[in-house]
């Protein structure tokens, strides 16, 4: 345990707390301007939660029910998102060269994503809990209960992972990185999980079942953990190496203009990365989670959900292609000098590229949904305006920010918060569509600009 804390104060903390300096020292008052505008944000969305939630009396079993699910949701993204962090070379040298055990090393290096999770959540679950207090509930207790549930729920998740990372390699024999069967596996073993015990809940009418079942995963965790950390991360390490001595690069004729030539380089980048696969993986997740809601909630419940993931889940894949613009450019920044070009011949064929997937994956959802499920087609005007401002802010996030394997997750996921935040409170302030598409325009046009003048420059003006 000294050795965990040890870890986490020495490299982990002092790693984070160094990014954020340099931000906030390189950028005061973007930086202080953000912070203030989510702050604001962030306020406004509590008290229209709350103000709407403790208008009707609210059912204990339905509130843990929809946390456990939402979650199951969060965590099950953090964990695949976030699942090179440990193939990095410095850890690989902390643990060949330091008396650090591996089940330590995975613990210490998980404990931010374990902190961003939880903050997150209360973040997202307090207005609840306001609204419990109002109306007379003990909030302490179910504070308490959250914290013990939420960290069970991440530690068995971070177990799940490692053992289906096991039963991979015995599947396949080898050590590469078959991400889909990796995906899927983890989630079935996830959700099962998942399904199981609630069922042993209704089917028992009480909770002791419920908590012998929690004490039970949580005693499977701890052990899973201890007995599969040096073997998972042996295959780790054993699985970036052999990806990196048994990769072919081969070269490509470039195209002679300049925009194709930023294109071309920007496809090569998406297709080397496996964006592709996360993309296709997410948005097929998302489809199944879609067909599942239609099958198991009523048509009114299930507009509102449909809405919800509409506007938060399509969200979410389309954040994922442009924060790779930023991510792109600060690993391959001399070259891009070397170049010479403007900054709107390095952006826009990017940014053309990046809006073409996003609007793809928003016209094949909706497209998919009314096929088959008969909601609207809704695609206009506002959602291409909303699109554009979605993919701006994730490009200005993966400028702003030094985003890699460890953070990809949590930038992510705060990109999405900031985005549903704006436009959950645009939403109940602007009166008309046409308001908010005007808005959106302006935005993006803004973090456009932003882009192009402080981030997109040449090194000799820095």
């Amino acid at each position: 345990m000294n050795s965990t804390i040890e870890v986490i104060r020495r490299v982990e903390l002092p790693k984070h707390t160094k990014n954020m300096k340099r931000l906030f020292f390189r950028y005061p008052l973007p930086m202080l301007t953000g912070s203030l505008s989510a702050l604001l944000l962030y306020t406004l969305f509590f008290t229209i939660v709350v103000r709407y939630l403790t208008s009707f009396p609210l059912n204990v079993g339905d509130t843990v029910h929809a946390a456990a699910i939402l979650s199951l949701l969060f965590t099950c993204f953090l964990i695949i998102f976030s699942r090179g962090k440990l193939g990095d070379h410095n850890v690989v040298g902390l643990f060949f060269n330091s008396h650090v055990k591996a089940h330590q090393l995975i613990i210490a290096s998980y404990f931010p994503l374990y902190v961003f999770f939880q903050v997150l959540f209360f973040l997202t679950y307090s207005p609840v809990l306001v609204a419990f207090y109002l109306q007379g509930n003990a909030v302490v207790l179910y504070l308490l209960l959250l914290f013990i549930c939420l960290t069970i729920v991440f530690l068995f998740s971070l177990s799940t992972w490692m053992v289906s990372t096991r039963i991979c390699y015995k599947l396949i024999n080898k050590y590469h990185d078959n991400f889909y069967l990796h995906a899927i596996l983890f989630l079935t073993l996830l959700w099962l999980t998942f399904f199981a015990l609630r069922e042993l809940s209704s089917m028992s009418g009480s909770s002791f079942l419920l908590g012998a079942g929690l004490v039970l995963i949580t005693a499977l965790s701890l052990v899973s953990m201890l007995k599969l950390s040096t073997g998972f991360l042996m295959q780790l390490f054993k699985s970036s190496q052999n990806s990196i001595a048994s990769k072919e690069t081969k070269s490509y004729t470039l195209p002679q203009k300049r925009p194709m030539i930023h294109a071309a380089l920007d496809a090569l980048y998406y297709y080397r990365f496996g964006l592709l696969r996360e993309l296709v993986f997410t948005f097929l997740v998302l489809i199944i989670v879609t067909f599942a809601f239609h099958l198991m909630f009523d048509a009114t419940t299930f507009v509102y959900l449909y809405s919800f993931i509409l506007n938060i889940g399509v969200k979410e894949i389309m954040i994922i292609a442009p924060l790779y613009i930023g991510m792109h450019y600060r690993e391959h920044h001399l070259a891009f000098y070397n170049l010479n070009d403007r900054a709107l011949t390095f952006l826009l064929p990017r940014l053309g590229m990046a809006l073409g997937i996003n609007v793809a994956i928003h016209l094949t959802f909706v497209l998919i949904n009314y096929i088959a499920l008969n909601q609207n087609f809704a695609f206009g005007l506002n959602a291409v305006a909303s699109i554009l401002f979605v993919t701006l802010v994730s490009v200005w996030v993966g400028f702003n920010f030094v985003i890699n394997e460890r953070n990809k997750a949590a930038a992510l996921i705060g990109t999405l918060i900031f985005v549903g935040l704006l436009e959950f409170v645009l939403g109940n302030y602007l009166s008309t569509e046409s308001h908010l598409t005007i808005f959106y325009a302006l935005m993006s046009v803004v973090f456009l600009m932003v882009i192009k003048l402080f981030y997109v420059r040449k090194p000799i003006i820095k």
